[in-house]
């Protein structure tokens, strides 16, 4: 565990498997767990590299407005990104019997 005592989990469960990513306030990692063969489940732990967002939120509009290439996220993939946001936040909402807040656009 991180140092001061708190570390975030994020839980992802598919038909595939589960991934489980550790927040911490240092260095994080991501614990997988899948079947085998024997029926018995397989987990890895892999370091996660994390990086100032803003930095390198910069740095790949830089490259895109230098280099004429397209943005690694662009408007539309903002936009279904937000879409998908809503969609998490609506099925909570049901979830905890709230209403889900409204879109501004």
């Amino acid at each position: 565990m991180a140092t001061g005592g708190y570390t975030e989990t994020v839980n992802l469960i598919a038909p595939e498997g589960r991934w489980t990513l550790h927040l911490p306030h240092a260095a994080a990692t991501v614990t997988t767990v899948r079947g085998s063969a024997t029926g018995l489940p397989v987990t890895t732990s892999d370091p996660v590299r994390i990086e100032d967002p803003f930095r390198l939120q910069l740095q790949a509009f830089h490259h895109a407005v230098t280099s004429g290439n397209r943005p690694i996220v662009d408007g539309s993939d903002a936009t279904a990104d937000l879409d998908l946001a809503e969609q998490i936040v609506a099925v909570a909402a049901r979830h905890d019997g709230d209403a889900a807040p409204a879109r501004s656009s």
